[in-house]
């Protein structure tokens, strides 16, 4: 690892401890590279590096004396991912045993590459485009593209060309069936990923609703589809956690559940040493009171699709058990959705069909 000036580590000791985790850390970078404009480039390249790699040791940086230890020890590294992962994440009992622990806390240490869905409208010019910037990029399933970590992408995402959505996510809504006609709600929808690609997949031919409690990401979402020029669906602004869904009725059902993100810290590294057992439990319980709610607008026969970006049992395998046991939801598949554990997210699906 390159060796640190002292202003650069008085820099970036500063930068981690004026973190207060009330914005994500990407957020919270730009905001400071912002209001230091005499940062240069590489100044900014290697700031932002640091930061994350010091929140990627979890809570292995309560083994040190102060925040310019950790930064010390960083520099003495040839690369993070030597380091040994035990203690990054001291909590294996409520990680899933459908996980491999050892393998998914060691890959808390890699950075993810990007993952982009290229709108079908604009193949040839996102190929040239690639092209030109001489990128190391490789094709997957023809569909999704994997690129370098940190490839910037927002200038092709702002055309309409593409969209970002990590392979995890991919691979999960590719399990979702469905045909012509078949009545679709998108029931915790967010700004809309899954969404946008079963749109882009199967086009107008199925009824589509989208919900979600936020108006703002709601409207991010509807700049989403009109940037890529996709038909919006149909759009509620809905808090299923106490109202239902009582003026329409569905086939399919996709609940992508509020989570404690644990399949994402791979991406967002602050959050690794954050979350407490009582949280998980808030969670489960939040995941519970949605799905009940929600599958009283599935119809007899129809498919709940269920999936947490999370690693933990009581998001994921303990709440499939309430469903079957509580709901009387016929569980046909449960699986962790991920490429692998160093350069994607994990996500859990459980499919059910309802009686």
């Amino acid at each position: 690892m390159e060796i640190l000036k002292n202003l650069q580590v008085q820099i970036i000791s500063k930068l981690i401890d004026n973190y207060h985790f009330d914005i994500p850390l990407h957020v919270y970078f730009k905001q400071e590279a912002k209001l230091n404009k005499n940062w240069g480039s590489r100044d900014r390249k290697l700031y932002r590096q640091f930061l994350y790699q010091y929140f990627r040791l979890g809570f292995l940086v309560n083994n040190f004396e102060n925040t310019e230890k950790v930064i010390d020890f960083l520099t003495q590294q040839d690369h993070l991912t030597q380091i040994n992962s035990e203690g990054i994440y001291p909590h294996p009992e409520w990680v899933s045993k459908m996980i491999d622990f050892e393998c998914w806390q060691k890959g808390l240490l890699y950075q993810r590459p990007v993952y982009v869905v290229i709108n079908k409208s604009y193949t040839k010019e996102v190929s040239n485009y690639f092209k030109t910037q001489n990128l190391a990029l490789t094709n997957l399933d023809n569909q999704i593209v994997q690129l370098p970590p940190d490839t910037p992408v927002h200038e092709l995402e702002q055309k309409g060309w593409l969209w970002v959505m990590d392979i995890a996510s991919f691979k999960t809504i590719q399990k979702v069936e469905i045909t012509p006609q078949t009545k679709v709600w998108d029931c915790c929808s967010g700004s809309g990923g899954k969404s946008i690609y079963l749109r882009h997949q199967f086009g107008n031919k199925f009824p589509l609703t989208v919900s979600d409690l936020r108006s703002s990401i709601l409207e991010n979402l509807k700049k989403r589809f009109s940037k890529l020029n996709f038909r919006l669906p149909d759009i509620k602004t809905l808090d299923l956690t106490i109202e239902i869904l009582n003026d329409q009725s569905f086939d399919v059902i996709i609940a992508d559940v509020p989570c404690s993100g644990s399949g994402t810290w791979g991406r967002n590294p602050e959050n690794i040493s954050r979350i407490k057992e009582h949280d998980i439990l808030k969670y489960a319980d939040l995941q519970k009171r949605i799905t009940s709610n929600a599958i009283l607008s599935l119809n007899s026969g129809g498919y709940l699709y269920y999936m947490t970006c999370s690693v933990f049992k009581e998001e994921n395998e303990s709440n499939v058990t309430y469903f079957k046991e509580k709901l009387g939801l016929e569980l046909l598949s449960q699986s962790y959705q991920l490429l692998n554990y160093q350069d994607s997210d994990v996500l859990f699906l459980a499919v059910f069909r309802k009686a």
